[in-house]
Protein backbone atom coordinates (compact mmCIF):
# COMPACT_ATOMS: atom_id res chain seq x y z
CA UNK A 1 0.00 0.00 0.00
CA UNK A 2 1.15 3.22 -1.12
CA UNK A 3 2.26 6.02 1.55
CA UNK A 4 1.97 8.92 -1.73
CA UNK A 5 -0.43 11.37 -0.02
CA UNK A 6 -1.03 12.28 -4.09
CA UNK A 7 -1.79 8.51 -4.71
CA UNK A 8 -3.92 8.38 -2.05
CA UNK A 9 -6.07 11.53 -2.39
CA UNK A 10 -6.08 10.03 -6.57
CA UNK A 11 -7.91 6.83 -5.59
CA UNK A 12 -9.71 8.50 -3.64
CA UNK A 13 -11.34 11.06 -5.91
CA UNK A 14 -11.37 8.03 -8.45
CA UNK A 15 -13.72 5.80 -6.01
CA UNK A 16 -15.75 8.97 -4.81
CA UNK A 17 -16.57 9.86 -8.30
CA UNK A 18 -17.25 6.38 -9.30
CA UNK A 19 -19.75 6.50 -6.34
CA UNK A 20 -21.05 9.83 -7.83
CA UNK A 21 -21.79 8.61 -11.19
CA UNK A 22 -23.02 5.23 -10.01
CA UNK A 23 -25.90 7.87 -7.96
CA UNK A 24 -27.20 8.55 -11.84
CA UNK A 25 -26.28 5.86 -14.02
CA UNK A 26 -26.41 1.93 -13.91
CA UNK A 27 -23.10 0.35 -13.99
CA UNK A 28 -23.39 -1.03 -17.45
CA UNK A 29 -24.23 2.67 -18.86
CA UNK A 30 -20.77 4.07 -17.03
CA UNK A 31 -18.01 4.75 -19.09
CA UNK A 32 -14.14 5.46 -18.02
CA UNK A 33 -15.25 8.84 -18.98
CA UNK A 34 -18.30 9.80 -16.77
CA UNK A 35 -16.03 8.29 -14.03
CA UNK A 36 -13.06 11.19 -14.72
CA UNK A 37 -15.20 13.63 -14.98
CA UNK A 38 -16.43 13.07 -12.21
CA UNK A 39 -13.08 12.50 -10.31
CA UNK A 40 -11.73 15.46 -12.03
CA UNK A 41 -8.68 13.22 -13.00
CA UNK A 42 -7.58 12.81 -16.94
CA UNK A 43 -7.95 9.20 -18.50
CA UNK A 44 -4.43 8.47 -18.33
CA UNK A 45 -4.49 8.56 -14.51
CA UNK A 46 -7.28 6.33 -14.13
CA UNK A 47 -5.32 3.92 -16.23
CA UNK A 48 -2.63 4.24 -14.16
CA UNK A 49 -4.26 2.92 -11.07
CA UNK A 50 -7.14 0.70 -12.76
CA UNK A 51 -7.61 -1.54 -16.02
CA UNK A 52 -11.11 -0.93 -16.48
CA UNK A 53 -14.29 0.11 -14.77
CA UNK A 54 -14.41 -3.75 -13.89
CA UNK A 55 -11.04 -3.49 -12.26
CA UNK A 56 -12.09 -0.57 -9.99
CA UNK A 57 -15.17 -2.06 -9.30
CA UNK A 58 -13.91 -5.36 -8.08
CA UNK A 59 -10.90 -3.59 -5.68
CA UNK A 60 -13.61 -1.22 -4.41
CA UNK A 61 -15.88 -4.62 -3.29
CA UNK A 62 -12.63 -6.24 -2.01
CA UNK A 63 -11.61 -3.71 0.24
CA UNK A 64 -15.53 -3.30 1.20
CA UNK A 65 -15.53 -7.05 1.90
CA UNK A 66 -12.25 -7.12 3.72
CA UNK A 67 -13.43 -4.37 6.15
CA UNK A 68 -16.66 -6.29 6.51
CA UNK A 69 -14.95 -9.58 7.50
CA UNK A 70 -12.26 -7.77 9.92
CA UNK A 71 -15.57 -6.20 11.83
CA UNK A 72 -17.34 -9.10 11.92
CA UNK A 73 -14.47 -10.78 12.90
CA UNK A 74 -13.80 -8.12 15.83
CA UNK A 75 -16.93 -7.83 16.83
CA UNK A 76 -17.44 -11.81 17.34
CA UNK A 77 -14.71 -12.02 19.65
CA UNK A 78 -16.06 -8.51 21.99
CA UNK A 79 -19.27 -9.01 22.20
CA UNK A 80 -22.46 -10.92 23.26
CA UNK A 81 -24.10 -12.01 20.72
CA UNK A 82 -27.29 -9.49 21.56
CA UNK A 83 -24.95 -6.59 20.53
CA UNK A 84 -23.61 -8.64 17.75
CA UNK A 85 -26.14 -6.78 15.04
CA UNK A 86 -25.97 -3.06 16.22
CA UNK A 87 -22.44 -2.98 16.41
CA UNK A 88 -21.87 -3.95 13.00
CA UNK A 89 -24.61 -1.93 11.60
CA UNK A 90 -22.22 0.94 13.76
CA UNK A 91 -19.31 -0.15 11.82
CA UNK A 92 -20.69 -0.33 8.49
CA UNK A 93 -22.23 3.35 9.12
CA UNK A 94 -19.46 4.93 7.91
CA UNK A 95 -18.81 3.83 4.50
CA UNK A 96 -23.02 3.52 4.20
CA UNK A 97 -23.04 5.17 0.94
CA UNK A 98 -20.32 3.21 -0.62
CA UNK A 99 -21.85 0.04 0.84
CA UNK A 100 -25.44 0.17 -0.68
CA UNK A 101 -24.36 1.84 -3.65
CA UNK A 102 -22.44 -1.24 -4.61
CA UNK A 103 -24.97 -3.46 -3.33
CA UNK A 104 -26.88 -2.22 -6.32
CA UNK A 105 -24.66 -3.80 -8.80
CA UNK A 106 -25.53 -7.91 -8.73
CA UNK A 107 -24.73 -8.81 -12.58
CA UNK A 108 -21.44 -8.50 -11.60
CA UNK A 109 -19.47 -12.24 -10.73
CA UNK A 110 -17.97 -10.92 -7.43
CA UNK A 111 -20.63 -8.66 -6.56
CA UNK A 112 -20.45 -6.92 -2.53
CA UNK A 113 -24.16 -8.76 -1.97
CA UNK A 114 -22.61 -12.06 -2.45
CA UNK A 115 -19.12 -11.34 -0.63
CA UNK A 116 -21.12 -10.41 2.72
CA UNK A 117 -23.51 -13.02 2.12
CA UNK A 118 -20.21 -15.36 2.03
CA UNK A 119 -18.68 -14.07 5.08
CA UNK A 120 -21.73 -14.40 6.94
CA UNK A 121 -22.83 -17.66 5.97
CA UNK A 122 -18.94 -18.63 7.18
CA UNK A 123 -19.51 -17.29 10.20
CA UNK A 124 -23.13 -18.89 11.11
CA UNK A 125 -21.76 -22.32 9.57
CA UNK A 126 -19.58 -21.73 12.78
CA UNK A 127 -22.94 -20.88 15.28
CA UNK A 128 -25.25 -23.70 13.38
CA UNK A 129 -23.34 -26.42 14.63
CA UNK A 130 -24.09 -25.45 18.42
CA UNK A 131 -27.43 -24.97 17.80
CA UNK A 132 -29.95 -27.81 18.97
CA UNK A 133 -32.69 -27.13 15.90
CA UNK A 134 -34.01 -30.47 14.25
CA UNK A 135 -33.07 -28.42 10.58
CA UNK A 136 -29.53 -29.27 8.55
CA UNK A 137 -27.15 -26.89 9.61
CA UNK A 138 -26.85 -25.71 6.15
CA UNK A 139 -30.42 -24.21 6.14
CA UNK A 140 -30.36 -22.60 9.13
CA UNK A 141 -26.61 -20.65 8.24
CA UNK A 142 -28.17 -20.04 5.19
CA UNK A 143 -31.46 -18.36 6.54
CA UNK A 144 -29.52 -16.60 9.47
CA UNK A 145 -27.01 -15.09 6.71
CA UNK A 146 -29.79 -14.25 4.47
CA UNK A 147 -31.52 -12.66 7.49
CA UNK A 148 -28.49 -10.95 8.61
CA UNK A 149 -27.50 -9.20 5.38
CA UNK A 150 -31.49 -8.19 4.82
CA UNK A 151 -31.05 -6.36 8.15
CA UNK A 152 -28.24 -4.84 7.54
CA UNK A 153 -28.67 -3.86 4.44
CA UNK A 154 -31.85 -2.09 4.85
CA UNK A 155 -30.81 -0.43 8.29
CA UNK A 156 -27.88 0.88 5.91
CA UNK A 157 -30.49 2.34 3.81
CA UNK A 158 -33.54 3.33 6.16
CA UNK A 159 -31.72 3.56 10.00
CA UNK A 160 -33.28 2.12 12.70
CA UNK A 161 -30.91 0.26 13.57
CA UNK A 162 -31.74 -0.50 16.95
CA UNK A 163 -35.07 -1.65 16.53
CA UNK A 164 -33.88 -4.30 13.63
CA UNK A 165 -30.97 -5.63 15.89
CA UNK A 166 -34.02 -5.79 18.67
CA UNK A 167 -36.41 -7.81 16.12
CA UNK A 168 -33.54 -9.88 14.87
CA UNK A 169 -32.11 -11.02 18.26
CA UNK A 170 -35.97 -11.64 19.52
CA UNK A 171 -36.18 -13.99 16.20
CA UNK A 172 -32.77 -15.85 16.99
CA UNK A 173 -34.00 -16.53 20.38
CA UNK A 174 -37.53 -17.76 19.68
CA UNK A 175 -35.98 -19.97 16.62
CA UNK A 176 -33.26 -21.36 19.00
CA UNK A 177 -35.29 -21.58 22.44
Amino acid sequence: MTTDLRVIKTIRDIQEGFIQVLQDKSFEKITVNDICTASLVGRSTFYHHYQDKYDLLEQMNHTQANNFKALLSNRVQQLQQDELLLDLYNGLVPDRKIITTLMTITDVKDNLKAAYFKILKQYFDKVASQIRIDVPNDFLSDFYANSALTAILWSLEHGQQEKIATFMNGLVKKSIG
